[in-house]
This record gives C-alpha cells, structure tokens and sequence, in this order.
C-alpha cells in the first residue's frame, strides 16, 4: 500500500516545530469549541446554483481501501473508462486499474479499459456491490442516506468559494448517479444553497480548529442527535499545534472505537490526512508516521466485524506533483479543485453502498 506525504493546518506554538511563522494557522484551536473562519461564499439558503461537474481535470481517483475487499482506484489511467458490475459504464479521471486485496467486492468485479474520455477530478468507479465489511447501512431507495462529515475545518470548508467544502462535489456526485443522500451534524450550516438542480444540504461536523480530543468530546452527542448512516472522517491536523501532542494513531484509535461503539450500524470510514504546503522535516515524517499507521487500524476492526473502511485522502493529493498549488489555498486548506478531489474519493468510497 502506498504511503503518500503529510499535512497540517496550523503552528501557534513554537517549541516543537521549526520552520513555520508563527500565526499562519490563525483561527486554530485545541478544544472542542467551533471556531469561524469567514467563507468566500456561505450560502444559507440562498440561490448559489453549482450545476454540472464540479473541478477541472487533473484529479486522482485516490485509494480506497476496504479490509478483505477491493483497492479501488491506484495506478493511473488518464481519461479510461471503468465498467461497473452489472454492465454500466462509467468515466475515470485518473482513477486507474482497480487493484484487488483478498477478494473483489461482492456483487461482480471491476474492471479499467482504455482509451480517452472527459477528466473529472476525483474520478468514479463502478462497483459490484459493498464488500461485507461495508455493511449495508443505508435505508431503502426513496429514503436519503445520511451522511456526518467529520472533522475539522477542512470538513467545514474553509477557503472553499461555496462554503461547502469537499461536500459540493460529493453531493454532485451522488445526484448524477442518481443516489439519494443528505449531510447531517451539528455545526453552522455552509454551502451553496443549490447543487445540480437540488437543494443543497448545508449541514456537517466541521469544527475550525478541533483537535482528535475535540471530536471525541462531542461525537457521541452529534451522533446521538444526528442518527447518521455514514461517517467520514478527516481528523488529525489541528494535532500538530497543541503543545505536547502531535497526531497519534493511538488517540485517533481511541476516537475510531468511540464512534463505532456509538454508531455500531452505520459505515465509518477515516481518511489518511491531506499533506500541507511545508517543508518541515518533523511535520513530513509525522504525517507519514500518523498515515501509516491507519491501513492496520482499520484493518483490525474489520476484521472484528466492525463496519470500517479508510481512503488514502493523502496520495490522493500527493499523487499530483503539483499539489501544492493546484490542489491548496495556502498552507493548510484545500482551494476548490483540492476540494473537488476529495468529493470523489470520497463518493468513490461510499457509491457502492447507496441506493
């Protein structure tokens, strides 16, 4: 499995990282409490229209990983097209040939043919069904899926024009196919208020400035209040400015069991973080150390039975050499296209369990 190159999002201390000014992460915090950065665009409501595809060309269709499943996405194969079980067909940016580890998904294999077609950042991809350990968590068609982004600002969508984050190119994603989805949480709503001809949901659980500690402290209200049938979480970032701590994998496994202990029916699925605009020698090998360590986390659960997944969110980004500017507005937060990239990572691991 690859192992992609590490972000961060803000230094307000500076007794362990070098290399950062201080203040570049401003509105960053390390409790539970929200905090606001303003939106370019924060539509509550309003009559902002996002139609069409969202992002340019030029976005990786990532990894996603499902322990004893399917490695969907992987190597390159600009422009291919990908037939998904059951006969339909549909368009890679970038998405590649499918890789399998320990078996494809239930329901039929996938498969990647060549020749050329239109990019959409993100890719797509075709699948046969959800592997068992994906569960079945959606309700039946006719019944949105409720989806809980989780997270820190990233989740929320700062720096994103529309307010909405990698959740704009998602919620597209999911009414181009055809799938009924809402966004749930308890932060302040942000986002357009239209999206391919659908009204947006603006709701999510995207903290500015959350550390893993501040998600853990309120996950279990959110998820008490909010009932969600998917999880997705990107969680991590904020770690590196709160004095003694960093991103551990060992916290972040504590924060995964709690959110499978209170949500034991719905699919959670953590991401390997995106890497920021550094060049720090101590942030680049903790990210990869924090990174590395999610695969087996994961894997461990699932294997217990738990509905688990992880997409490599990271190599997703890092996969373009020109991430640092295509890809982010500054040091920390994704710009649009960035954005755009994680919609489809993120809808390329969730499609197979929709309806």
């Amino acid at each position: 499995m690859r192992v992609a190159m590490f972000f961060v999002r803000r230094v307000v201390w500076s007794g362990l990282i070098s290399g950062l000014p201080l203040g570049i992460f401003a509105s960053a915090g390390c409790s539970s409490a929200p905090e606001r950065t303003p939106m370019a665009t924060t539509a509550s409501g309003g009559a902002s229209q996002v139609g069409g595809a969202v992002g340019g060309g030029g976005g990786t269709g990532g990894r996603v990983q499902v322990p004893g499943g399917a490695l969907i996405g992987g190597a390159t194969g600009v422009g291919g097209t990908r037939t998904s079980a059951g006969g339909a067909s549909t368009t890679d940016a970038m998405g590649g040939a499918a890789t399998t580890t320990g078996g494809m998904p239930s329901g039929g294999s996938s498969s990647s043919a060549g020749g050329s077609g239109p990019s959409a950042s993100g890719g797509d991809t075709g699948t046969g069904g959800a592997p068992a350990a994906m569960g079945d968590p959606c309700p039946p068609t006719g019944t949105p899926c409720r989806i809980m982004p989780l997270g820190d600002s990233i989740t929320f969508g700062a720096d994103s024009s529309t307010g909405g984050g990698y959740r704009v190119s998602l919620f597209q994603k999911a009414v181009t196919d055809n799938h009924s989805i809402t966004f749930v949480g308890s932060s302040d709503a942000s986002g357009p208020g239209m999206v391919g001809g659908q009204v947006f949901p603006q709701q999510n659980e995207g903290h500015n400035g959350i550390s893993i500690g501040g998600i853990s402290d309120l996950v279990d209200a959110s998820i008490a209040a909010n009932q969600p049938h998917i999880i997705l979480l990107h969680i991590g970032t904020n770690d590196f400015e709160c004095g003694q701590t960093t991103p551990h994998p060992d916290s972040l496994a504590a924060l995964v069991d709690k959110i499978l202990a209170a949500a034991p029916n719905a699919l959670l699925v953590v991401a390997q973080i995106i890497p920021m605009n550094v060049t720090d020698s101590t942030i680049l090998s903790t990210w990869v150390t924090y990174n590395a360590a999610i695969p087996g986390m994961v894997q461990t659960r699932a294997q217990a039975g738990k509905h688990i997944a992880y997409v490599d969110m990271g190599g997703a980004f890092t996969a373009n050499p020109s991430y640092k500017t295509q890809y982010l507005s500054g040091q920390v937060h994704p710009n649009d296209a960035g954005y755009a990239v994680m919609g489809g990572v993120w809808y390329q691991s969730i499609a197979g369990v929709l309806h």
